[in-house]
């Protein structure tokens, strides 16, 4: 495959990253969670959707393209092509063998941007900490707030832009915030301490002590050189956390 857009799916390839892979049938489409797992010459193997067997033959006869999506950093790759082969025992190495199909090289791959920024997600026994306090507008960033303005924050994914968070206050129940609200946010990973200025995105909560999904976006972080050196810290935090989530990816974590 040379380079542009199929050189993003060569990649995903060689990493074995998840895809999702979508069957059609009755004029509509199935989709199913899947991996790639190997490439050769003319095509690769992607895991198969086991309870879909009579489907996948009536497709493998016919010839009629299968859809494939997957995610290469903030872009969504997109793609058609037909199985060329079904195999119940594919080997994906000496100790484990997964039902898998063939398919052939695409003729054209489409990149859609999804994202400005790359979101990794945060492993429960990730070493990041967050810490997160409700502040006024006014307030100075360096301050040490009150203890009742703080907010108990679990990490659900990190970006240079910004955190997927579910907040709870420190009893537990749901936290009062609102689209808008400015947080100062304290993270730790490793040696490093990283303050930063966030303000909540679209609150909403799932029912009483279930918690309040949001995004926070952080302030911008490029404009003085403080700023910027905080961008290289949370560049690093982030590039760790997706090669950790690589690695998981991997082990079939």
């Amino acid at each position: 495959m040379p380079g542009g857009d199929n050189q993003l799916l060569s990649d995903a390839i060689a990493r074995n990253s998840a895809l999702v892979l979508s069957l059609p049938s009755a004029g509509m489409l199935r989709s199913y969670k899947s991996r790639f797992l190997a490439q050769e010459a003319d095509g690769f193997w992607v895991e198969s959707a086991s309870n879909e067997k009579p489907l996948i033959q009536e497709l493998l006869n016919t010839g009629q393209p299968v859809g494939v999506a997957f995610r290469c950093g903030p872009n969504k790759v997109l793609f058609a092509a037909p199985i060329k082969r079904f195999n119940a025992q594919h080997a994906v190495n000496s100790e484990t063998q997964v039902e898998a199909l063939f398919l052939a090289t695409p003729t054209e791959v489409k990149t859609i941007q999804r994202r400005s920024h790359y979101r990794v997600r945060v492993a429960q026994d990730s070493d990041l900490v967050a810490r997160m306090w409700k502040i006024p507008e006014h307030a100075y960033l360096g301050d040490r707030p009150m203890a009742a303005q703080e907010v108990k924050a679990e990490l659900r994914d990190i970006s240079l832009g910004g955190l997927g968070v579910t907040l709870r206050a420190k009893d537990g129940s749901d936290p009062k915030v609102v689209t808008g609200q400015r947080m100062r946010i304290e993270l730790k990973y490793s040696e490093v301490t990283l303050l930063l200025d966030g303000h909540v995105r679209d609150p909403s909560g799932g029912g009483p002590g279930e918690g309040i999904r949001t995004g926070i976006a952080f302030k911008a972080l490029d404009n003085q050189l403080e700023g910027r050196q905080k961008l290289a810290q949370l560049a690093r935090i982030v590039g760790d956390l997706q090669r950790d989530e690589v690695r998981r990816l991997r082990r079939g974590a």
